[in-house]
C-alpha cells in the first residue's frame, strides 16, 4: 500500500454493558485492545489524543486546499411491500434501515421537511425576512378513499436547520419516531476537509412516542457536537457518524489567519473541553468521547502512515429501547464515505495517492469490532460511496475509478506536489493504457484481524477485459447476491453483468450497449432490473434528453437484454430519483411491481434551433407505472399532476423533497410541503 497522505476514519464501538443513567456516553476502559499492527491503534492517554488534535489543527489551518470534485454517485433502491399492501422506504440493503423524509406505517404518514416561512418586512428593510423552520407533519390516511387528513403539524424545536430524515421503529415501550437534523453546511467542495467547515456545528435527534392514533409526543431530545456524516438503523440500534472540529477563540473560521506563532499559541491554549465534542441528552451535557475509546493513526504500521486530523469523527450507537444507552468511539482522522451491511460497517477515505482506504468493523452482539484496513486503487467519490460497495459472506466487493486528471483532487499535506503529480500520472497512465480506469476489487479479512487483503481484482494482468470504454465514467452500480451490474457512460450506455460466485475469480459475463444511461438500477425480481436514467440523442454530442425508464432481462447474464423502455419528456426533463433513491417508490404485486416516480417534464417545441437548446416546461407530476414481470412490460398507469404549464404559470416551482407512498390503489405524493392524493390508473391533479 502506498503511503497514505490523508487520514482515514475508523469506527469501533467499545463493548459496553447496560445503560448510562447519568445521561452520558458509556465506555469500557477494561475492554481488550487489538495489537496495534494495523493502520490504527488506541490512544494511550488523553494527552496523546489532545496532542494529535492540536497537531491536526496546525496542519489543517496552514495547508492550502486543492479543488475537490463531486463524482456522480450511483444510486439505487431496494424496497418491498409489507403485508398491509403499503410501500415502504426504498433501501440499499435489506434489513439496514435508512433515514428518509417520509415514513408510512399503513395508517399514519409522517413527513419531515424544512421551510423558509416569510416573517414580514421590517420598516428599515426592502426585502422580506425569512427564517428557516423544520416542520414535522402527521397525516392520517384513508386508502379506500385515496385521501389523507393532516392531523398535526408543528415546528421541531431546538433542532438544526437542515433535515436529515426520520426513522419509524417499534420499541418495547411502543411505536417511536425519530427525527434527525443538523446544522446546514455551506462550504464548497474545496473546503470539505478544512477544519473551518466543521466548526460550531451540531446534530439533533428528537424521539417521539406515538399514541394509539399515531400522534407524536416528544420524549427525548439529544444534541451531538459535530455535523452528521451518515446514519443507519440495524434492529434496535441507531448508528450515527459525526464530524467535529474545535472552534479556536479569536480566529474567524474563514477570515484571514494570524501569524503562525499567534495561531500556535491559540491552539495550545485550547482546553480538553474545547478540543473534544460533547453530547446533551434532555438538557444534561457530558463529554461525548474519552481517550480510552478513541483511535489514532498508527505511525508504526507497515501499511503506511497518516497525519493527525484537525478534528474527530465519532460513531454513536444508540439503543432505541433505551436512548440513555449511548456508546461512542472516535478517531482523529479524515473520512469520505460510509457503507453498512447487516454484518459490518465500512468507512472509506480518499487519498491523494489515488487510492481509497477502507476500514471494516464487524457488528457483533457485544458491539462493533475493528477487523482491519485495506485499500483499493482510485477513488469511490467524495460523498457516500455505499452503492459502489457490497458485502457478501464476509467479502467486500468494491467498484473504484482511477483519477485521470492532474492533480488528484484532494488536499495534499506536507507532500512534494510535483512528486505526487508524477505518481498520479503514472498510475492513471498504466490504468488507461492497459486495463482502463475502473476496477472491481474483492477484499477479505486477514487471519490476524488487522488487514483487509485483496482476494481478486478485475481487470487484471491475465483477464484484461475493461470495465467501461475509454473516457467513460461510472454512473450506476448494483450488487445482487453473487452478481454485480455496472453502468458506464460517455455517449453509449454499456450495462455490464459480472459473476461473483467465486470471489477469487470474478468474471465479466456479458455487456449490453444502448443509447443513454441509467443512474439507478433497481432489482425487481430474480431476473429483472429496472433502470432510471436519461435518454441521449444518437448524434455523437451526448446531450441528455428525456427521462428514460428501462426494464432489463438479466436471466442470461451473458446476454443482458432490454425487454421494454419508455421515455418521458424531452431535453430539460428531470427526476429527483436520478440522484436520490428514496424518491423512487415500489409496491410489489402478484404480477410484478407498481412504481411511482416524480418527473419534471419538458416538452413541446424547442426554444431554439441548436441541438443543445432545452424544451419548455410542461408539467411536474408523480408518474405511475405498472411493471408486469411475466410479460416483461412497463406501461404508464396514470399520474398525479402537481403543476402544469399555462399562461399564469410558465415556470415550475420544482419537485423539492419529493416523496410518495402507495397503498393498494391509493397514491400519496408529498413535495414542497404539500400532500397530493390520487388513484392508481387515473390521472389527477391540477
Amino acid at each position: 500500500m502506498k503511503q497514505l497522505i490523508l487520514g482515514a476514519l475508523v469506527l469501533s464501538l467499545a463493548a459496553c454493558s447496560g445503560g448510562n443513567s447519568g445521561g452520558g456516553v458509556a465506555v469500557n476502559p477494561e475492554a481488550e485492545r487489538p495489537v496495534p499492527s494495523g493502520l490504527l491503534r488506541p490512544a494511550e492517554s488523553s494527552e496523546e489524543l489532545l496532542s494529535h488534535l492540536r497537531e491536526g489543527l496546525r496542519r489543517g489551518y496552514s495547508q492550502p486546499q486543492a479543488v475537490l470534485f463531486a463524482e456522480v454517485e450511483p444510486v439505487a433502491a431496494d424496497g418491498a411491500a409489507d403485508s398491509a399492501g403499503a410501500s415502504s422506504t426504498t433501501l440499499q440493503e435489506v434489513g439496514v434501515d435508512e433515514a428518509d423524509l417520509l415514513k408510512y406505517d399503513g395508517e399514519n404518514l409522517y413527513y419531515f421537511d424544512w421551510r423558509w416561512p416569510q416573517q414580514g418586512i421590517a420598516e428599515d428593510q426592502l426585502l422580506p425576512v425569512y427564517s428557516p423552520a423544520l416542520v414535522l407533519q402527521h397525516y392520517r390516511t384513508d386508502p379506500a378513499q385515496a385521501s389523507a387528513t393532516l392531523v398535526d403539524e408543528h415546528t421541531v424545536d431546538h433542532a438544526g436547520d437542515s433535515v436529515e430524515g426520520l426513522y419509524l421503529y417499534e420499541t418495547n415501550a411502543g411505536s417511536r419516531l425519530w427525527a434527525i437534523s443538523q446544522s446546514a453546511q455551506y462550504y464548497a467542495y474545496a473546503s470539505f476537509v478544512a477544519p473551518q467547515a466543521w466548526v460550531d456545528t451540531g446534530t439533533w435527534l428528537q424521539e417521539y412516542a406515538l399514541d394509539a392514533d399515531g400522534v407524536p409526543t416528544e420524549v427525548v431530545s439529544i444534541r451531538v457536537d459535530g455535523s452528521l456524516l451518515s446514519s443507519r438503523r440495524i434492529d434496535n440500534r441507531l448508528y450515527l457518524a459525526t464530524r467535529f472540529s474545535p472552534f479556536i477563540p479569536g480566529i474567524e473560521p474563514y477570515g484571514l489567519l494570524p501569524e503562525e506563532a499567534v495561531l500556535d499559541d491559540s491552539i495550545d491554549e485550547l482546553s480538553e473541553e474545547e478540543l473534544l465534542p460533547g453530547i446533551e441528552i434532555d438538557g444534561v451535557r457530558s463529554t461525548l468521547v474519552q481517550a480510552e475509546n478513541c483511535y489514532v493513526p498508527n505511525l508504526d504500521s507497515a501499511q503506511g502512515d497518516m497525519p493527525p486530523d484537525s478534528g474527530l469523527v465519532t460513531v454513536l450507537s444508540i439503543d432505541l429501547d433505551n436512548p440513555q444507552d449511548v456508546r461512542s468511539v472516535c478517531i482523529n482522522a479524515y473520512a469520505s464515505g460510509f457503507y453498512a451491511s447487516r454484518e459490518a460497517v465500512y468507512v472509506t477515505a480518499n487519498s491523494a495517492a489515488d487510492e481509497t482506504v477502507i476500514h471494516k468493523l464487524a457488528l457483533l452482539p457485544e458491539g462493533p469490532d475493528y477487523r482491519g484496513s485495506g485499500s483499493v486503487p482510485g477513488y469511490i467519490g467524495t460523498g457516500s460511496p455505499s452503492f459502489l460497495m457490497s458485502e457478501r459472506n464476509g467479502d467486500l466487493r468494491v467498484f473504484s475509478s482511477l483519477w485521470d486528471n492532474e492533480p488528484f483532487p484532494m488536499p495534499v499535506f506536507e507532500t512534494d506536489i510535483e512528486t505526487e503529480l508524477e505518481a498520479d500520472a503514472e498510475t492513471a497512465s498504466v490504468g488507461g493504457e492497459d486495463l482502463g480506469r475502473h476496477r472491481l476489487t474483492v477484499l477479505r479479512e486477514s487471519s490476524d484481524g488487522q488487514t483487509l487483503e485483496q482476494v481478486a481484482q478485475i481487470p487484471n494482468a491475465t483477464a484484461k477485459q475493461r470495465l467501461g470504454k475509454p473516457g467513460e465514467n461510472i454512473y450506476a452500480a448494483r450488487f445482487v447476491d453473487d452478481r454485480a451490474y455496472l453502468v458506464t457512460f460517455e455517449v453509449i450506455d454499456p450495462l455490464y453483468a459480472i459473476d461473483l460466485s467465486d470471489p477469487k475469480s470474478p468474471q465479466i459475463l456479458g455487456e449490453l450497449e444502448i443509447p443513454g444511461f441509467s443512474t439507478l438500477l433497481q432489482p425487481v425480481g430474480e431476473d429483472l432490473l429496472f433502470g432510471v436514467g436519461q435518454e441521449v440523442a444518437d448524434d455523437g454530442l451526448a446531450l441528455t434528453q428525456g427521462i428514460k425508464l428501462a426494464l432489463f432481462d438479466v436471466s442470461d447474464p451473458t446476454q443482458p437484454a432490454v425487454l421494454d423502455q419508455t421515455i418521458i419528456g424531452k431535453r430539460g426533463s428531470y427526476s429527483p430519483a436520478l440522484y436520490e433513491h428514496h424518491a423512487l417508490t415500489l409496491l410489489q404485486t402478484d404480477t410484478g411491481y407498481r412504481i411511482a416516480l416524480p418527473i419534471q417534464r419538458y416538452d413541446g417545441e424547442p426554444q431554439g434551433e441548436e441541438p443543445w437548446e432545452y424544451y419548455p416546461w410542461a408539467d411536474s407530476s408523480l408518474y405511475l407505472f405498472e411493471l408486469e414481470a411475466g410479460a416483461g412490460t412497463l406501461r404508464q398507469s396514470g399520474r398525479v399532476i402537481v403543476e402544469q404549464a399555462g399562461p399564469d404559470q410558465p415556470y415550475s416551482n420544482g419537485l423539492g423533497s419529493a416523496r410518495s407512498a402507495l397503498h393498494h390503489d391509493a397514491v400519496f405524493f408529498l413535495t414542497n410541503g404539500q400532500l397530493h392524493s390520487g388513484v392508481w390508473g387515473q390521472e389527477s391533479g391540477t
